[in-house]
């Protein structure tokens, strides 16, 4: 009886190492049959700064475009920051990334957009103590008009352009206005943020949990011209789901600026931003994988306004590597 135990084991461990043996030389086949992926060059503006230096590892691990897409990073900042930028680059490379390519890191913005395929536009002239804001916005014209010009030339056909700095909608603008060849469908910019502000200020209201409460948008453009609508907006309660509008008992909170703290809260939660851009450009790429069907996702849009949806009746799908918008 012994002996027939002892028969039955060697048996089981002769099936589990041909089983371990074929699956290995199975694996080792289909990835002698695997063709690399093409690099995708990504440009990062202002990659000196914080959230360039903290952004820049995220895309070179492959947390944006997927661990089998090998990228090219560019990396643009002005003159003074070209010592830091430098050694964000030897950074980088001592990290050994196995899906970076290659690193460029320069003060030229021509030879920051040659061949990229998609920009991610986070520097930008920001607002200091005391300045008005068209004062801003004339810096944030002439740099916006000059690597906009140097996109049209130099980057590729397809390229998606995400504008992340502030005032987003309005940078976008200048951009698509000096950048025309580049499809309208395929320059975006940061509203998330906002969006995602509005989403905590009205879970902590209703005392619910953040990822209980869906389908709220932000109209507008940049700090008071921001509309928080709930009118779509959704709450998961222990009674089950309502409108955001029935869940909120004071009328007074129901409509967009008594709602909103969104004009005056400016702390920048930096964790925050990254993630927002990482979304972004996965949801570009694979917009059915970031969101529920029915979720409301909130960016800048040239061709479609400022709030892309996917609720039932309205979703954004992805063809041939566009965003379609449509009904189902």
């Amino acid at each position: 009886m012994e002996q027939e135990y002892i028969i039955l084991l060697q048996k089981i461990l002769v099936v589990l190492f041909s089983v371990t043996l074929f699956w290995k030389i199975i694996k080792h086949i289909c990835g002698l049959l695997v063709i690399e992926k093409e690099p995708v060059t990504v440009l990062v503006t202002g990659a000196a700064g914080q959230i360039g230096y903290a952004l820049l590892p995220m895309i070179a691990r492959g947390v944006m475009l997927g661990p089998d897409q090998p990228v090219i990073i560019h990396m643009l900042d002005i003159e003074p920051a070209a010592e830091a930028l430098n050694g964000v680059k030897m950074e980088l490379i001592d990290a050994a990334f196995p899906l970076l390519k290659d690193v460029v890191a320069t003060t030229d913005v021509v030879e920051a957009c040659q061949g990229v395929n998609i920009a991610v536009m986070v520097g930008g002239f920001p607002r200091k103590e005391g300045m008005e804001r068209k004062d801003v916005m004339s810096k944030n014209v002439s740099i916006y008009k000059a690597q906009a010009s140097a996109l049209e030339q130099h980057a590729a056909p397809d390229c998606k352009v995400l504008v992340v700095a502030n005032p987003a909608n309005t940078n976008a603008l200048i951009l698509k206005e000096f950048a025309p060849s580049i499809p309208e469908k395929n320059i975006t910019c940061l509203t998330r943020l906002d969006h995602n502000r509005a989403l905590g200020q009205i879970s902590e209201k209703l005392n619910v949990h953040v990822s209980d409460a869906w389908n709220v948008i932000i109209w507008g453009n940049h700090s008071s011209t921001q509309y928080p609508d709930i009118n779509h907006a959704t709450v998961k309660t222990t009674n089950g789901e309502k409108s955001v509008r029935d869940a909120i008992a004071n009328d007074n909170c129901r409509e967009g600026p008594p709602l909103s703290k969104l004009a005056s809260y400016r702390v920048h939660c930096q964790l925050q931003v990254l993630l927002v851009i990482i979304y972004v450009i996965g949801f570009l790429e694979h917009p059915r994988e970031h969101g529920c069907p029915w979720e409301c996702t909130l960016m800048g849009h040239m061709e479609f306004s400022l709030a892309l949806c996917t609720p039932s009746q309205l979703h954004v799908r992805k063809d041939n590597g566009q965003l379609l918008m449509g009904s189902r």
